[in-house]
């Protein structure tokens, strides 16, 4: 096992911020940020976590501050 080198970003769904990790071997939306917002939205968890994997591996990120 290794330690894989990867960082954190922010994007917005439907204006909820929502932290993706990226790495070397993708990207992948944070369980708590992705539920907080599916609950207000009102949408399905899937739904609103493929899509912030989806911003978050495209670089569509919210700027910092």
């Amino acid at each position: 096992r290794w330690v894989a080198d990867r960082h954190t970003t922010t994007v917005t769904i439907d204006g909820h911020p929502v932290r993706v990790k990226q790495g070397p071997f993708g990207a992948k939306a944070e369980h708590d940020d992705v539920a907080t917002a599916a609950q207000a939205l009102g949408r399905p968890y899937r739904s609103v976590r493929q899509d912030a994997q989806q911003r978050g591996a495209d670089g569509s990120v919210t700027p910092p501050g």
